[in-house]
């Protein structure tokens, strides 16, 4: 049995990982708009502190924006593992002759029948 089909990884796992010449474009990309902001807020006709609260609320959206990327791929890493949790619970109980049951994942541990298994009975 293949390794993927055992623990319930699927092609779009394997598939979704990000190149470095799209790392290399985002992080252009960043560096350009993240430039022209500062030079636009700069050479604008504007006092000194409207110019300042321009600067920090452009700060303000680059850290939030980081911020929200970030739970974002929280979640989704969440999501993957708990999926595969399940589709290995379900190996598991398949290989132990046990029928398969539902097993909530949200706990994020093994039944106690599989820490003999992985555990050596600690």
């Amino acid at each position: 049995m293949e390794y993927g089909k055992v623990f319930g990884m699927n092609a779009l796992n394997a598939l979704s990982k990000n190149t470095a010449a799209f790392f290399v474009q985002a992080a252009i990309a960043f560096g350009v708009s993240f430039l022209a902001l500062v030079g636009g807020i700069y050479f604008l006709p504007l006092d000194l502190w409207q110019r300042s609260f321009l600067a920090m609320t452009a700060l303000f959206v680059v850290s939030s924006s980081f911020t929200l990327a970030k739970v974002i791929r929280d979640q989704q890493e969440a999501a993957t593992i708990r999926v595969d949790l399940s589709a290995l619970s379900r190996t598991l109980n398949r290989w132990h002759g046990q029928p398969d049951v539902a097993w909530d994942t949200s706990f994020g541990h093994f039944p106690n029948q599989y820490v003999d298994v992985f555990c050596g009975g600690l």
